[in-house]
């Protein structure tokens, strides 16, 4: 290994051929890997369950039933954003022993988004993807990054410190947690519409959860100091699934925590699970 780096690492042409060379081997292991996994993906549904089957080599045939689906999670990694796919997963609460169900309800891995959308509202009108969203206040840009300064800080002090020769390691870092802070301050939002509850969350990648007040086992709130200068607050959503699925969502207005918590606790009363 010892005699492989140092020939690699003997001039710049030869580094650049070496991680080009890593490049195409991950990038092709990664594909053979998903199109084993993948591989004659196909999905259904009736009134009452989706059905998926996958696989190559090994298939797998499962379902869920749909009054078991907790919430519906969409993926938007920057791969997919540039080739304008997303991945949609289901939360479920199925059975602890179907192992493959918990770890693979992946409703589609690789699909358009505006087809995606159309798919989740013919299926699950439940669970349809809201048109519009109320993005967070840009001032909670501020909050955030002092959440965070003390993981970029400290980045630089160890760097500095102890691996001074690789200060682009902490330029990394510190890039990669500025920036996702301030797209998540600029583009992360929410939605309640009717029993809907729609929370969309930025970094570098974005994700939109769909899901229910009625679905919800718990809703808890948090306001640091930070946040109530801000008039900010945050909030976690538990769904019920195998194992609970806890979706925070942080520096919301404070009027908007309340207005949810309005909501889920009116919900409680009218099902009796809470005393007037």
């Amino acid at each position: 290994m010892e005699r492989v780096v140092s020939y690699f690492t003997s001039s710049w042409w030869l580094t650049s051929l070496g991680i080009v060379t890593l490049i195409v081997i991950s990038t092709a292991y990664g594909v053979l890997k998903t199109y084993l996994r993948y591989g004659d993906f196909s999905e259904a549904s009736d009134q009452h369950r989706i059905y998926i089957n996958k696989g190559r080599v090994n298939t797998t045939d499962f379902s869920i039933p749909k009054n078991k689906i907790q919430a519906v999670s969409i993926k938007y990694s920057l791969l997919y954003k540039l080739t304008g796919l997303v991945k949609v997963r289901l939360i479920s609460t199925n059975d602890r022993d179907n192992q493959e169900v918990q770890t693979s309800n992946v409703l589609f891995p690789f699909i358009n988004e505006k087809k995606a959308r159309s798919l989740i509202g013919g299926m699950l009108p439940e669970f349809r993807v809201h048109e519009s969203i109320t993005t967070v206040p840009k001032k909670s840009i501020i909050p955030k990054l002092m959440r965070t300064c003390c993981l970029w800080l400290a980045a630089i002090a160890t760097v500095y410190l102890y691996l001074p020769s690789f200060w682009y390691i902490a330029f990394v870092l510190v890039s990669y947690t500025l920036i996702s802070q301030i797209r998540s301050g600029l583009y992360s939002g929410y939605s309640f519409e009717g029993d809907s509850i729609q929370l969309k969350k930025c970094r570098l990648s974005s994700s939109v959860i769909i899901t229910s007040r009625s679905r919800l086992e718990e809703l808890r709130f948090s306001q640091t100091i930070m946040q109530r200068m801000f008039g900010l607050s945050s909030f976690a959503m538990v769904s019920r699934s195998n194992p609970a699925k806890t979706t925070r969502m942080w520096d919301v207005p404070l009027k908007v925590s309340m207005e949810l918590y309005s909501m889920f606790k009116e919900d409680a009363v009218r099902k009796g699970k809470l005393s007037a």
